[in-house]
């Protein structure tokens, strides 16, 4: 099978920062922030999925 590449934005892959005052992260991308992983891992709920070219 062929590699497949796709081109997306980069501050959509921003890691952003984190607000100490709220607690949030403050200019996160939005792929960045549906990155699940750590929630599987521990058992709770996934973030959200990320749009691409209109889909999930």
């Amino acid at each position: 099978m062929a590699a497949r590449f796709h081109t997306v934005e980069p501050s959509r892959l921003a890691f952003g920062a984190l607000c100490h005052a709220s607690e949030k992260q403050i200019g996160e991308g939005d792929i960045r922030a549906s990155y699940s992983a750590d929630r599987i891992g521990m058992g709770q709920p996934i973030r959200k999925p990320f749009r691409y070219a209109g889909e999930l």
